[in-house]
């Protein structure tokens, strides 16, 4: 797809339908600026409520709260749910 967007004067652009949808809706883009060409890219982020779940299992891990499991174990642990 190749389209012509508006840029606002405080360096704002709105992607059109058709670019949001073949980006999946991602929370993020990264900008890359080469030889004058503008390039983005979707990125993974995280919300809020992700990022302090993450931050918990990191203070667990810390903390010594965790246990290792073979491939095995974890197989039957996901065939008992």
């Amino acid at each position: 797809m190749k389209t012509v967007v508006p840029v606002s004067p405080e360096g704002q652009i709105t992607l059109p339908p058709a670019a949001r949808a073949g980006l999946g809706q991602p929370r993020s883009l990264e900008l890359e600026l080469t030889d004058g060409e503008v390039t983005l890219r979707p990125v993974d982020t995280l919300t809020p409520e992700e990022e302090a779940g993450v931050e918990r299992s990191r203070a667990d891990y810390a903390a010594g709260r965790y246990r290792q499991m073979s491939e095995e174990d974890l197989l039957q642990l996901i065939e008992q749910r």
